[in-house]
């Protein structure tokens, strides 16, 4: 091969393999509500929110690998346009616990408001989704960071949710967490 040639099959190479990471580590943030408005059961913030839940999920880091595994509880209530919620949380560190407000914005969108949350969460409702946009502050045992959040809860067929969150610091990819609800 002459050697003019490798410099272009190199820089070919180097585009594909930016091209992969990109698609592997940010292809969760491309989607949008709107990809869900026609699919079923309908999430209903007031439905889904307002009662409790087990959960069973795990925690991974940037490569994917399991960072931790947790169970916990979750208990909520509503009334007319707004509700709490309340996660009691158990992983290999210890207890988490958080408490939320949350409130109905008109339309699909809600807000959450919480000590553990910047400032407050953004969420749209879309078909069989809900969308919830934050800065999340971890506790000290967890790092202490503030990490951009993205989490995506489903309404499934057999009356459950599945719960899936990315978190980036500094716009990169540094953790996620996946977990189903069961309802109490």
């Amino acid at each position: 091969m002459p050697l003019p040639l490798i410099p272009i099959f190199a820089g070919k190479a180097v585009v594909a393999g930016a091209i992969a990471l990109y698609g592997h580590r940010f292809a969760r943030r491309l989607q949008t509500p709107s990809h869900y408005a026609a699919q079923e059961p309908a999430f209903s913030p007031a439905l889904m929110l307002g009662r409790s839940w087990a959960l069973d999920g795990i925690a991974h880091g940037p490569r994917g690998r399991v960072a931790a595994r947790l169970t916990g509880k979750i208990h909520g209530a509503w009334s007319g346009q707004s509700g709490h919620l309340r996660l009691d949380l158990t992983t290999e560190k210890g207890q988490w616990n958080h408490a939320f407000a949350i409130k109905t914005e008109g339309g699909p969108n809600l807000s959450l408001r919480g000590e553990a949350l910047k400032e407050p969460a953004i969420g749209v409702v879309s078909g069989n989704s809900l969308r919830l946009r934050y800065h999340l502050v971890l506790p000290e045992a967890y790092g202490g960071w503030t990490l951009d959040a993205e989490d995506w809860l489903f309404a499934m067929p057999n009356g459950g949710l599945a719960y899936q969150g990315q978190y980036h610091k500094l716009g990169w990819p540094v953790g996620g967490l996946s977990a189903m609800l069961r309802p109490l």
